[in-house]
């Protein structure tokens, strides 16, 4: 049979590296010797199996050409390989010749063992999918039972560090109140002490004032009446007549006595309080003077700054007044060389635009200071005063 006659033949990419991949193209051999290539390179005529389901090959129109042609000359084995191509999807289309009823029979039962023989692979895989998902599930729940205890194991712990931080905390907190308490009363101790010491100081300050006042009535009192007696008997003479004919009161001779302590206690306050007010009079006069040296320096600072302005001013008046005669005898020069000059050299010589302007003819002369005359423009910050 001719190359042309056969049908093209598609072929898959095969896992298998004992078959081959071939492109059907116009010099594509036929079937026959495709299959016995297949043949002599797997001689065992066992291919391996894949997952792809095979399709029916005897269906129909294929079904109704083979019924149609005979004599193909194909023989068992052939038909066996390539159902199995067919079944693992290396050809997709291809026409058989000329096929017996035994063998397409044998075909179906190959096609249907093949077809089983996926079937229990699948069933494999599927357990093997299964028992490795139940391997999962086990040890996720054993993870998950693990991270369980873990987690009670975490907490156990945690509630004994908080208990013992806790008893630690209220410990250290019993023995600051503890601490407290007794630095309170011994606060309280201290205090209580030195308040009863001054009243005791005060009380026996009181105690002693009354006792010298009673040493002193009792010294005093006898050391007067031998005073009063003394001054009765040095006075004696002077009266006229007896003693109970006399104008003498020891009334009045006491109320002298007060009057004198009286006085002196009086005049001493008026002598302190009249040296108080001197020395008042002396700091107030002080601070005048201090007063008056600073407005003295201040005015005197200020009336220096308008005289430096002043010179200043005058010093800038006279610069200014130079540079204009200057400016003029410049332009009167320039005059003259423009009169002596000829046309021709005018034109060649043309005249150049003074350096300066001519602005402080009309008042802003500030503009026309040199850099280097160091003179100050500015107004002070003060109104002048002479």
């Amino acid at each position: 049979m001719a190359a042309s006659s056969l049908p093209a033949i598609p072929v898959r990419r095969s896992p298998d590296p004992r078959v081959k991949v071939v492109r059907p193209t116009s010099s594509t051999p036929e079937l026959p010797s495709l299959l016995s290539t297949q043949l002599a390179q797997s001689p065992d005529h066992s291919l391996p199996e894949t997952r792809e389901t095979s399709p029916d090959i005897f269906s129909s129109p294929l079904k109704k050409r083979w019924h149609e042609e005979s004599g193909s000359g194909y023989t068992v084995k052939t038909l066996i390989i390539t159902a199995r191509l067919f079944a693992q999807g290396i050809i997709e289309t291809i026409e058989l010749h000329n096929l017996t009823k035994a063998d397409r029979e044998l075909i179906d039962k190959e096609t249907e063992l093949e077809k089983k023989r996926i079937a229990k692979k699948k069933q494999r895989e599927e357990r093997v999918v299964h028992k490795r998902e139940k391997r999962v599930e086990a040890a996720m729940e054993a993870k998950k039972k693990f991270k369980q205890k873990a987690w009670e194991f975490y907490n156990k712990k945690a509630s004994i560090i908080q208990r013992s931080w806790r008893g630690h905390k209220a410990r250290r907190y019993l023995r600051y109140l503890q601490e407290h308490k007794s630095l309170k009363a011994l606060s309280a101790i201290m205090i209580q002490a030195k308040v009863r010491q001054l009243l005791a100081k005060r009380s026996v300050l009181r105690l002693r004032t009354a006792l010298l006042y009673r040493i002193r009535k009792n010294r005093i009192e006898p050391f007067m009446k031998k005073q009063t007696v003394i001054r009765i008997r040095n006075g004696l003479p002077l009266f006229k007549g007896d003693l109970d004919e006399g104008d003498f009161d020891l009334e009045e001779v006491y109320a002298v006595f007060l009057q004198k302590i009286v006085r002196g206690f009086l005049g001493r306050r008026i002598a302190n309080r009249l040296k108080r007010l001197r020395e008042q009079s002396k700091l107030r006069e002080a601070a005048a003077l201090e007063i008056q040296r600073q407005y003295r320096g201040f005015m005197a600072r200020k009336h220096f700054a308008n005289i430096k302005y002043n010179r200043g001013a005058l010093q800038f008046q006279q610069q200014m007044s130079r540079f204009e005669r200057a400016m003029k005898s410049m332009e009167k020069k320039v005059d003259e060389r423009k009169t002596k000059l000829k046309p021709n050299e005018r034109k060649n010589n043309p005249r150049k635009s003074p350096v300066l302007s001519v602005r402080h003819r009309e008042g802003s002369s500030s503009s026309l200071v040199p850099p280097s005359s160091g003179v100050n423009t500015g107004k002070p910050k003060s109104k002048q005063h002479f």
